[in-house]
């Protein structure tokens, strides 16, 4: 059976409340079929992804959500990211493939003082969610040039895969 764990599983009110696009987001992971488990801002060290997804045949996936609009975001070829405000580009230290890769980083370490069979960290999938752009328009956002050598273990959709036939293929 499908669960919803908040929290971390030890808080029934999150310290953070969800916004309304991680709302969207969890609506639709509870979507999901039985065997899912959806761990909501859960703690890993001084982190809190949005979410933690885990089922025992396709794995784990660290989500976060970004409400970005795509027209008001850029990124440079040397992937720097920058924000238009008051009809100006200024530079974000806003970097969400980074986070992701170290939410992944976090969580295989946490594993691994769990237990002996934690997953190697290339095992652990990374997604960053824009719900209110295409998977294209997100990618253009967020995959302009190459950042880092980990990016490429963290993948960026957007609206158009969060329907239920693509939701378990971005998971």
């Amino acid at each position: 059976m499908k669960r919803i764990h908040r929290g971390g599983g030890r808080a029934a009110v999150l310290a953070v409340p969800l916004d309304d696009v991680e709302q969207e987001v969890l609506e639709r992971l509870g979507a999901l079929d039985d065997g899912w488990h959806v761990y909501v801002h859960p703690r890993l060290g001084l982190d809190r992804p949005d979410f933690i997804v885990v089922h025992p045949r396709f794995g784990i996936c660290v989500v976060d959500v970004k409400d970005w609009d795509p027209a008001q975001y850029r990124q440079f070829p040397r992937g720097e990211i920058s924000h238009l405000s008051n009809g100006e580009w200024r530079p974000t230290d806003e970097r969400p493939r980074q986070q992701v890769h170290r939410y992944r980083a976090a969580l295989r370490s946490e594993l691994a003082r769990l237990t002996d069979a934690a997953p190697p960290l290339h095992r652990i999938r990374g997604v960053v969610l824009m719900p209110h752009a295409t998977t294209r328009q997100a990618e253009a956002v967020l995959t302009c040039g190459a950042v880092d050598r980990n990016d490429a273990f963290v993948q960026v959709y957007g609206y158009d895969d969060l329907v239920a036939d693509s939701l378990i293929r971005v998971l």
